[in-house]
């Protein structure tokens, strides 16, 4: 009696997992007819990236000296944003084609992926071209479901993408084209300070302001006077990491004396200056300009920049100011 059970049940398992493969068969995903990747690139080997903008009429380009990057256009050269690049490297590594878009060059204009519509990016080793990118426009779609769930849901966002010697357009997942831009100072460093703030010990203030600020301690003294607490753990945020995108040309201030001068020292750091000079330009006011970033001068005037670096003595010591 055992014995025949055993293989009834064992009959019915098999009729079970056949239905489940057949099931599987018509209504499972089918292979994908294209490449699972557009660029087949070693990213290591990469050292310059060209990016056209034939709408802008103009070129940008990122270019590796050793380790470090570079971004030049119209004959202007400064250092990029590292971890920017490596970032835009990165998306060639995940750049995966969701589905096929158009098949033929006839539907290059319609995803502004034609020579004369798309963003143009290509990758170099040396001379040698490891591809070549031309990205469209964009397309968005709300993902499905009840429209709660649809207003708590961020939109489906695609890019239409070309690759060179490839005529079909591809759906990619991503805002791709948006993290190329013409302007070349959305590529370079826009870092002032990066320090711990654990390891400042020494502030020195000279020129319009002439004062140390000395850590003892667990305190912060102006002198004789103790620095008020509250407002010196602001500063010292301000000065461990502090960004500007507010660039400057550095011919507003060449062959000028400075106005102030901020020396920041203490352990495991080399000093690091902060320069600041007066302009009569009424949009800048002030610029800004840090030994931790050579290229950067920046308006001292935009977000309060100057007045943050350098604070007046009645504030360091909590009295208010006028």
């Amino acid at each position: 009696m055992f014995k025949k059970l055993n293989t009834t049940i064992l009959i019915v398992l098999i009729l079970v997992l056949g239905g489940l493969l057949l099931i599987s068969e018509f209504t499972g995903k089918k292979e994908r007819s294209f490449a699972s990747e557009l660029v087949a690139v070693d990213t290591a080997q990469v050292t310059a990236l060209q990016i056209d903008f034939p709408k802008e009429s103009t070129s940008v380009w990122l270019r590796r000296q050793g380790t470090i990057w570079q971004v030049e256009s119209n004959g202007k050269q400064y250092q990029a944003d590292q971890q920017m690049i490596k970032r835009l490297l990165s998306t060639y590594v995940l750049m995966k084609p969701d589905r096929v878009a158009a098949t033929n060059s006839e539907k290059w204009d319609a995803f502004e992926v034609s020579d004369s519509s798309a963003v143009a990016v290509t990758l170099k080793a040396g001379e040698k071209v490891l591809g070549k990118i031309f990205y469209g426009k964009l397309a968005f779609s709300q993902p499905a479901g009840n429209q709660q769930m649809m207003r708590q849901q961020q939109p489906d966002v695609k890019t239409f993408v070309r690759v060179a010697g490839d005529d079909h357009v591809y759906a990619v997942e991503g805002f791709l084209k948006s993290s190329y831009q013409p302007d070349i100072n959305s590529y370079r460093n826009k870092q002032l300070l990066q320090l711990n703030r654990a390891d400042i010990s020494n502030i020195r203030f000279e020129g319009s302001r002439n004062f140390d600020l000395q850590k003892q301690e667990n305190n912060w003294m102006l002198g004789d006077l103790e620095v008020d607490s509250a407002f010196m753990v602001n500063y010292l945020r301000t000065l461990s990491r502090q960004n500007s995108s507010n660039f400057v040309e550095q011919a507003l201030v060449s062959g000028k004396p400075f106005t102030d001068k901020l020396t920041i020292s203490g352990s495991n750091f080399n000093p690091v200056e902060v320069i600041a000079w007066a302009v009569s330009d009424t949009l800048v006011s002030y610029v800004i300009h840090s030994s931790q970033n050579n290229d950067g001068y920046f308006n001292g005037a935009k977000n309060e920049l100057y007045k943050k670096l350098f604070p007046l003595q009645e504030e360091l010591l909590g009295l208010k100011v006028d």
